[in-house]
This record gives C-alpha cells, structure tokens and sequence, in this order.
C-alpha cells in the first residue's frame, strides 16, 4: 500500500471513530463533509481500487461497512463489497442492520450517484419600506381601540431599526448579512471553546452609518459591530448558548477576513438599507397578555400590529423576513429568554438587540429552518455599558 493511500484510510478510520462520539451537529456535520473529500481523493487515485479493497477488508466493521455503502453507491468493486455486506449481515447490532440495509438499497444504488445543482432563481430586491412615524403609529393605535386601551398600547411603541436586504459590494465594509466579517489585521475567528467548533458569522453592522440614517440610537456611533453563533444554536439544534458580538472600533484598517483552517459554514452575502419604524408587541406576548384583552380585541390588535407593520417589512414569498435592531422580536415561539425555576418561569429583562431572519442574495437564500429567526438580546445596562459579551442568542422556528 502507498503510503499516501495508507493516510487517507487512516484519516476515514479516525474521523469515523470521532463521528459516532460527536455531541455537537456542527461539528458532525463538518467531520462528515471532511471524510467524503478524503474519499474522493481515494476515488481520484490511481491505485483506487486497491485502498477500497484494504478497506473492505479493515479490523474495523464499521470501516468495512462505510466502504461497501461507497462502492455501492459508485458502483466500484461490487462483488467484493457485496461478500463484505454479506458477513456483516449476520450481525445483530446497529452494523448488521446497516448492512441488510445495503441489500435493499441495491435497487437505488444501481442507478448511480447524479449530483443536482438546485435551480439557481433571480430574486429582485425592492426598495427599503417608509417606516412608520410614533405619530402614525398613535393615529393607528387610537383608530382601532377606545381611550384606556388605546393608552395602554400607546405606552408599548418601540423604535425599530430595520436592515432591508440589497445587492452585495464585496469592497466595502458596510452592514451586512453573512459573507465574510470585515476585520482588522491579527484578527482571530471566535470558536466554541467547549467543542472546538468556529462559530457562524452572521452579520455585520456599520454603527456610523446605522447613526447617520436612523440617529440617535444605543449603538455606538463608530466601527462595526460583528455578530457570531454557533452552528447549533442558530439551526434548531442542542443549544449551546455559544456566540460572540465584536465591536471593530477603527473600521478604516479592516479587510474581508480569512477563513480558518477549521473552515465553519459561510452564508450568502447581502448588503443592507437602514430605516426606521414603529412596532407593537406580538400578540402572543406576555406584554399584551398582561392587558387582559377579549377575543374580539386581540382580533382587532392582531389586524392593527399587521396595519402597522404595512409600514415596515412587507413580507411575502418574494421578500424577505423582517431583520432588525430593537424593537419587539417577531416571536415564532415564546417571549424570548425566559428562565425556568420548577413550574415557574421567570420574564428576563433583556431586550432585542438583533433580529435576523429569512434573506437572499439576489439568487441564494438563507432562512433559519421553518419559519425561523435568530436573536440577540442584551439588558439595557449592558447595551450602555458596550458589555456585549452579556448577551444571549436564541432562535425559533416552526
């Protein structure tokens, strides 16, 4: 055996071990993705055939029945791979069961591997919505409930930023989702310290111009903010509660930054709009919970929240889900960051920082599983104290 050959096995033989103790989908997902490309390194030399065979003949079953599902689904060594499948079929365990699998599978793997590149649709971007003023917002309120209900909603108006997807310009470093963050030199990608695991980079956020379109605001009015989370967290899996939030003080030395060698998964790039609005709590919220409304009424609320939301994000299949900073979260779920004691859950004080949601770039899209958005929340002492190292990130999802 050449002794690349012998390095690739032994690499597909460790990463195997690994995968079957891997307690973070992230990191099995990017373990995984690494033992196909060495398999299709295998696959590319010449003594290919002679490496699957020492691997259908490995001291470990596992190996030997990874390599007979890869012949069969290349259709390579076929007789060897079925006398590997055939013994391992007589086991009683998660292996033997993989291997009758292989047998039923026989039909599918027949008619080859075919590879289909999705259809790549062009998106159109629309032009950032008008926001809506806090006067507009009361005139709507005032219209839709009588004088103390009125009041009570009145009181629960929040100023929103909206960030309104555009075209991408890779050469410059203004607010973004996905891509690459823009850093400055020596920089050092934040990671899962308790996996290992390099965390997503998932916006960007351009202060002095978020300042310059939207004013006064509890952001700082200079650099930009990089916001990070991991892989688990932002897809619906096990929670880690891992992230980190950056703030590049001098953005005038920054440039796109390099991916680490543990290369973490990069979402499609789109620029960003900057606008204001006007929002009401979501109606499954504790904050409208608490004002006791009838049936009829948070029929009524529910028709004013979407009114004036007309004036923000207009949303249908071909737009995108709102994202922001401050306001109320559009919740999927629950009121975000709650804690539990027993039976009792507890309301935390944070409120939203960022709200991402579903995006394009003009062809590619990112959505967060089903109906997702992914959050950031931080308690206002630690937003004027620039300690965003105190904040949570969660995500929901249908």
């Amino acid at each position: 055996m050449q002794p690349e050959l012998q390095a690739l096995i032994d690499q597909i033989a460790a990463l195997t071990t690994e995968l079957e103790s891997v307690g973070h989908t992230g990191r099995y997902n990017r373990r995984f993705a690494r033992r196909t490309r060495v398999f299709d390194l295998i696959d590319a030399h010449w003594k290919r055939d002679e490496a699957l065979e020492a691997m259908l003949g490995h001291h470990e079953a596992e190996i030997r029945l990874l390599t007979a599902w890869h012949c069969g689904w290349q259709q390579v060594l076929l007789d060897s791979a079925e006398r590997t499948i055939a013994a391992l079929a007589e086991r009683r365990d998660e292996i033997g069961q993989g291997a009758r699998r292989w047998f039923e599978m026989r039909p599918q793997m027949a008619q080859g591997l075919t590879r289909h590149e999705p259809p790549r649709i062009a998106l159109s971007y629309r032009p950032k919505p008008p926001g809506c003023t806090a006067e507009a917002a009361a005139a709507l309120i005032d219209h839709a409930f009588p004088g103390e209900k009125a009041a009570a909603i009145r009181s629960l108006r929040r100023r929103a930023i909206g960030l309104w997807p555009r075209a991408a310009d890779p050469t410059r470093p203004g607010s973004s989702l996905g891509g690459l963050p823009w850093v400055p030199p020596r920089w050092a990608w934040p990671f899962n310290d308790t996996y290992e695991e390099p965390l997503l980079f998932l916006a960007q956020i351009d202060c002095a111009a978020v300042a310059a379109a939207a004013g006064a605001n509890p952001l700082p009015d200079h650099g930009l903010l990089l916001f990070f989370g991991d892989h688990d967290d932002v897809h619906g899996c096990s929670p880690t509660g891992a992230f980190s939030i950056q703030h590049v003080a001098d953005a005038s030395r920054v440039e796109p930054a390099s991916v680490p060698s543990e290369a973490p998964m990069l979402f499609p790039r789109c620029d960003l709009d900057i606008y204001t609005t006007i929002e009401l709590p979501d109606a499954r919220s504790r904050a409208i919970e608490r004002l006791g409304l009838s049936e009829a009424e948070l029929a009524t609320y529910g028709a004013l929240r979407d009114r004036l939301a007309s004036h923000g994000a207009v949303v249908d299949e071909d737009d995108c889900h709102p994202s922001k900073l401050f306001g109320w979260p559009d919740l999927v779920q629950d009121d975000l960051n709650w804690e539990t004691y027993g039976s009792e859950r507890v309301e935390s004080d944070e409120q939203l920082l960022l709200q991402i949601g579903w995006y394009h770039d003009g062809s590619e899209s990112q959505g967060w599983d089903p109906g997702g958005n992914v959050y950031f929340t931080l308690e206002e002492r630690w937003l004027s104290a620039r300690r965003f190292d105190c904040a949570s990130i969660e995500m929901q999802c249908t």
